[in-house]
């Protein structure tokens, strides 16, 4: 009876994890958080959303790439900022989060550091997930620092 629970657990998991929405993320947890931004690209940017499939809001976005490298995060931008170790612009790898201040006082928005001066985010509502150029005017002027949980 063991035997048929066992063979039925495993045939289960093999058609689950044949699934094309089920993703191997294998390697370091840098480029676990990288390859899943990565993934997400073009996906629906939802308010107050963090799930494959729902779309994403820019710090649900950052919480579930850490999420799956087993890491875990703050949900909310302020307290991601708050709890991360800040550190510098040379220190930055893929992988770190990266804090601007957009509409308010204080970080308000949050990317995930990709390297060579970019990063991916979840904008805003009717834009997708999507890579920005650090450079670009904007973020360059609403910059507040780097940020890792590495």
């Amino acid at each position: 009876m063991h035997i048929k629970i066992a063979a039925g657990a495993l045939a289960s998991l093999l058609v689950f994890s044949s699934c094309a929405s089920m993703r191997h993320y294998a390697g370091n947890g840098r480029d676990i958080v990288v390859k899943f931004a990565n993934d997400m690209l073009n996906t629906d940017y939802g308010y107050g959303r963090q799930e494959e499939g729902a779309g994403f809001d820019c710090s649900g976005l950052s919480q579930a790439a850490y999420a799956k490298a087993g890491i875990k995060i703050p949900r909310m931008v302020k307290d991601q900022y708050a709890k991360a170790d800040k550190i510098s612009t040379i220190e930055a790898k893929p992988g770190d989060l990266v804090f601007y201040t957009t509409y308010a006082p204080g970080a308000t928005h949050v990317g995930i550091y990709i390297g060579n001066n970019r990063f991916i985010h979840a904008p805003s509502t009717g834009k997708k997930v999507s890579i920005v150029e650090m450079n670009n005017p904007y973020w360059k002027s609403r910059f507040i620092c780097f940020g890792s949980f590495f």
